[in-house]
């Protein structure tokens, strides 16, 4: 049937063909209007994950594309997908409100169509797209300093990321650790925003957040404006950092068990719309981690999280001299080259940006230096 369709009315899908292809290539390149803080993710979302193709590798891509590129490979998917799953592990996700045989029979209608056969266990995926970034206890860590996609942009954006551990597998000891960032994140979210946007006026966009991503967790620092230079700001977040310690010491036991308690109660909550709990469950799928229970078992972690928890989470992520403090920074502004240079000049690993990433016109990339692609090799089975 797919065969069949393809093959009619070819010259109204050529010119539906043309119109997408189109838009695809617009909103590729649109991406160089977004804000700064976007740019700055996108930038250290393409030195961690991996494989991942930057915008220029899929802009290249969009002029060789045809439309018998895409029929073919529209067949070729669906039989792949056929042959694949009876030998090779395959998803889906039925979610709705049926009775049992009525869930069991549409199940059934769905293998029969597919051909695949019922697994009884679906293990973790052996090879996580999360790189990790090595250990610096000392210094401003890696840094990726761009130059901003738009030249008349007047603000600048600047994304701290310590990079924590991994709970692929769901090891109780990675759940507490988690829930250990998560209370952590918390404490320091609201005085994070208080001290560099209500009080220092850095930027409108302020942010300090537990992030995680194939199963690895991080704490994510963000501020973008244009009060204060790239360096200024990075400057202005360290000085925060360095007053964290005295924001724990000055929470009581009972705060930060407040604390963790209604974090957990949030991880409890039934999710109030079917689209919601099927993302939920989509995501254990999607991450291939499986861990159905997930819900409950990082609930019961942070109940556990007690105050010398999240002071030692501190010391051994974000402090300096931390055992675990690997910290990568993301950049975006006019000027990157001198900034990158400074930047090197403290201590930081900077370099050449990878083949490829170069924008036609543009000022250059600086980014990581071959010390640190030698050593993101180690991926997220290596945390």
């Amino acid at each position: 049937a797919l065969r069949a369709a393809l093959g009619v009315e070819a010259a109204q899908q050529r010119r539906s063909f043309e119109a997408q292809l189109d838009r695809l290539r617009r909103d590729l390149e649109s991406f160089a209007s977004q804000p700064p803080i976007s740019q700055a993710a996108y930038w250290s979302g393409l030195a961690l994950i991996r494989p991942e193709f930057s915008l220029q590798e899929l802009l290249e891509a969009t002029k060789r594309l045809r439309l018998e590129d895409v029929s073919s490979f529209a067949v070729e998917l669906w039989d792949s997908c056929r042959r694949s799953s009876r030998n090779a592990p395959s998803a889906s996700l039925c979610w709705g409100n049926l009775r049992e045989d009525e869930g069991e029979s549409l199940v059934r209608r769905i293998r029969d169509i597919l051909g695949v056969r019922l697994r009884e266990e679906v293990k973790e995926a052996p090879a996580p797209r999360i790189a990790q970034v090595p250990v610096r206890p000392q210094g401003p860590g890696v840094v990726l300093v761009h130059e901003v996609m738009d030249g008349t942009e007047e603000n600048a954006a600047v994304e701290v990321i310590f990079q924590g551990g991994t709970t692929r597998g769901g090891a109780p000891e990675a759940l507490e650790r988690l829930a250990e960032m998560q209370v952590l994140s918390s404490v320091m979210s609201d005085a994070f925003y208080e001290q560099l946007r209500t009080r220092e006026q850095l930027g409108y966009i302020v942010s300090c957040r537990a992030d995680r991503n194939e199963g690895v967790f991080s704490l994510v620092c963000v501020v973008q404006g244009a009060a204060k230079s790239a360096l200024e700001v990075l400057k202005r977040i360290d000085a925060f950092l360095d007053s964290v310690p005295d924001t724990l010491k000055a929470k009581s036991d009972a705060e930060i068990q407040s604390l963790a308690d209604s974090l957990a109660q949030a991880r409890l909550a039934r999710p109030q719309q079917l689209l919601s709990a099927v993302e939920r469950s989509w995501g254990e799928i999607r991450s291939q981690e499986f861990l159905w229970s997930r819900p409950l078992d990082e609930a019961l972690a942070l109940r556990k999280v007690r105050k010398a928890q999240v002071i030692e989470a501190f010391n051994r992520w974000v402090r300096p001299g931390g055992a675990e403090r690997r910290r990568l920074c993301s950049l975006v502004l006019r000027g990157a080259e001198a900034a990158a240079r400074q930047l090197e000049g403290e201590g930081a690993e900077a370099g050449a940006a990878r083949k490829g990433d170069e924008r036609k016109g543009g000022a250059g990339h600086f980014c990581l230096l071959e010390a640190f692609h030698g050593e993101m090799v180690h991926f997220c089975d290596g945390f």
